[in-house]
């Protein structure tokens, strides 16, 4: 592979995003990712600035560049408290950072820490990525790639909510006065101290709590209680409304993903590739339609490359890939 600069590469990147790179080019960058684990982090870090840059100058309203402002002075002061050093505010989304810099020298006093903390916010995870967060009551917060949290912070409200878009792990800090609230689009889970797992996905109508400490209660927009789990247990939303139980739940299958890992025991190969696609942000097709249901049992690890990882696969099963452009094409032997 030809040597390119730290120059080229961040214009590479740009013309991908914007998709005006040719189809040679695009391939390049796909075997460049593959190198080493340096240039995959590297690729990622380069596009996350590139977007940020394009939102940070795109206009924005005076709601958005005051909570620009209020989330620098919260960085600032959190780094001064050690009990929250792990701040939720320390990783909010660069683009919201980046409007900061615009505002030149306008300041935003607030002598209350509550009144500073006060208001909603988001954090939303990138294709490709996982993060972690500690939210202002203390409770520890690690959200799956392609994930959206939002969090309204208010000392005065009866419970802590949160609104979830996507797979996320909970370690709830203990405050019975003050329930801890996860709320997706038609069910919301109730938290009375503890460690559980939870995906939601509105685009694909997906309801799923795992309990891995503790107590939580799962209810409907009627605010009924459905169920309350107990260590171990699984609850999943089916098609229709039906909630179905698993009382033995594979606890390290469900949240491997902390830890950069996803276990699959005897699954089909198109849940491998979804997560593939997910992990890496590319596209993945079959060449051999009968692939698709022939089962697996592997590891992926996300500090492999993705062309390591399907080398891997190449290995161990009569599996091979080809790449074209942007996409991957798998096939038989």
């Amino acid at each position: 592979m030809r040597k390119i600069s730290q120059e080229d590469i961040e214009a590479l990147i740009a013309r991908i995003d914007q998709d005006t790179a040719s189809e040679s080019e695009k391939e390049f960058m796909i075997q460049w990712r593959g190198l080493n684990e340096a240039n995959e982090n590297e690729f990622h870090r380069i596009l996350a600035v590139i977007r940020a840059q394009k939102k940070a100058i795109t206009p924005f309203d005076v709601i958005k560049a005051r909570e620009g402002v209020k989330t620098s002075v919260i960085q600032r002061l959190i780094k001064k408290n050690r009990s929250v050093k792990k701040s939720f505010y320390s990783i909010i989304s660069i683009a919201v950072i980046g409007s900061v810099s615009l505002l030149g020298g306008m300041q935003y006093k607030i002598a209350e820490k509550d009144q500073l903390l006060a208001g909603s916010f988001e954090l939303n995870v990138p294709a490709g990525q996982t993060s972690n967060c500690t939210l202002p009551d203390g409770t520890q917060v690690w959200l799956n790639s392609q994930s959206v949290i939002s969090y309204r912070y208010n000392t005065k409200a009866a419970t802590r909510s949160v609104q979830l878009n996507g797979e996320a792990y909970f370690k709830v800090a203990k405050d019975k006065k003050h329930p801890f609230i996860v709320a997706a689009e038609d069910n919301y889970v109730k938290v009375f101290g503890t460690e559980f797992n939870m995906t939601a996905l509105e685009n694909e109508d997906l309801f799923q709590v795992t309990l891995v400490e503790g107590q939580v209660g799962i209810f409907n927009n009627k605010h009924e209680e459905i169920v309350r789990l107990k260590p171990g247990e699984k609850i999943r939303k089916e098609d229709g409304g039906r909630f179905e139980m698993d009382r033995n739940a594979d606890i390290e299958v469900i949240t491997s993903w902390k830890e950069g890992r996803y276990i699959f025991k005897d699954v089909e190969l198109t849940q491998i590739t979804k997560k593939l696609e997910e992990m890496y942000d590319i596209e993945i097709f079959f060449k051999d339609e009968q692939l698709k249901k022939e089962r697996f049992r592997c590891v992926l690890e996300k500090k492999r490359s993705v062309v390591k990882t399907l080398e891997i696969l190449k290995l161990t099963s009569d599996v091979t890939y080809e790449i074209e452009g942007t996409k991957i094409y798998l096939k038989r032997k």
